[in-house]
């Protein structure tokens, strides 16, 4: 039906911003913009934000029964918009507009677009895709990071922080990539092509646990806090029914405490080099 044609259309248009947003955000340095890759990331996410906000706004004027349903999450920003703007009134800075415009913009494209997809799609369609997205990224990311820390041994630069982790221009954007893509990640090891497939599974394990041991050799604590309040929050809300994300984000902890004390102590020790994080 026209319909289910429609559906499957905007699915695979947000497949393809998704696609977008997460390949520009870890690989973006590696692209041969005139202007750079940071620049390019910052516009196109800024074109993002706008994009996703008159989709939004279109489904809140349009959709019957949408502000009902999304009304507490749209208090919710709208109050907290609210605290962040307050504090571009009492700052000198020049750009003292800039941050709090894109955070409100961000918070309010979660709950407009989030309500739309939740409207046009059903949860499976949109996470199956979205899952496998994202353990590719993050395994690809994963092993690249191997590569980068296996020359820098090679090369006696013990410094690995200073190198790890790459593409990132400031230490707290690959943070709050990582605090945004880690929680999802369990959804990789659990969609349809999981249970396919036992190399997939490896693959995603293996990108978790390097994402985690970058964490540790980074000092990300934003990052640390962040998950552990998270999980604490998610486990109040849903109860037991976090325990099967629990228990994969478990298997990726532990398997990126075992990359720290691999990568981080016995290889340099092996090597004879003496080996240095990211200095607090």
């Amino acid at each position: 039906t026209r319909s289910h044609a429609e559906r499957r259309l905007f699915g695979l248009f947000f497949c393809f911003l998704f696609v977008i947003a997460v390949a520009l955000s870890l690989f973006g340095s590696l692209l041969p913009f005139p202007s750079g890759g940071f620049s390019i990331q910052r516009s196109f996410l800024c074109v993002l934000i706008v994009l996703l906000g008159v989709l939004g706004a279109w489904a809140f004027l349009t959709t019957p029964g949408f502000i009902e349903e999304n009304l507490w999450p749209l208090t919710m920003v709208l109050s907290i918009g609210g605290l962040i703007f307050a504090h571009a009134f009492i700052s000198n800075s020049h750009f003292r507009w800039i941050e709090p415009g894109l955070y409100v913009g961000f918070l309010g494209c979660i709950v407009l677009f989030g309500g739309l997809l939740g409207k046009s799609l059903s949860l499976k369609s949109l996470l199956e895709p979205m899952s496998v997205i994202l353990g590719a990224c993050v395994a690809l990311y994963g092993a690249m990071s191997l590569n980068y820390y296996g020359f820098s041994l090679s090369d006696r630069d013990v410094k690995i922080a200073d190198h790890l982790p790459w593409g990132f221009v400031n230490i707290r954007y690959w943070s709050q990539v990582a605090t945004w893509l880690l929680p999802l990640l369990p959804l990789a090891l659990i969609n349809g092509l999981a249970r396919r497939s036992r190399l997939w599974v490896l693959l995603v394990v293996l990108g978790g646990a390097i994402w985690i041991w970058m964490i540790l050799l980074s000092s990300a604590r934003g990052t640390v806090v962040s998950l552990l309040v998270g999980t604490v929050c998610a486990f109040v809300i849903f109860r037991h029914a976090v325990l099967p994300w629990l228990k994969l984000f478990g298997l990726l902890l532990l398997c990126g405490g075992i990359f720290w004390l691999v990568l981080s102590g016995l290889m340099p020790a092996l090597l004879g080099v003496s080996f240095e994080g990211r200095e607090l």
